[in-house]
């Protein structure tokens, strides 16, 4: 009887491991795009502010990259 109590909690400790290890990364993923979505947004800003009609124009492209993933990254939470 004690193996197969042992073997129960080992599988219930394997699956509580791996369930932390996978929140884990989805974490260090949700923080990457985070902080990629931040600096296109910046980017975007330094555009408009920077280069004029043209830059404005062209701040289009990372800023909607840079919201899409900001709003990505807070979703993961």
């Amino acid at each position: 009887m004690t193996c197969v109590a042992d073997e129960s909690e080992r599988l219930a400790f394997e699956r509580i491991v791996e369930n932390l290890r996978r929140d884990t990364s989805q974490r260090r993923r949700a923080r990457l795009r985070l902080v990629v979505g931040v600096a296109l947004c910046l980017t975007a800003a330094a555009l408009i502010t920077f280069g004029g009609i043209k830059g404005a124009v062209i701040a289009v492209i990372p800023w909607l990259i840079g919201l899409v993933l900001v709003v990505r990254s807070r979703a993961g939470h």
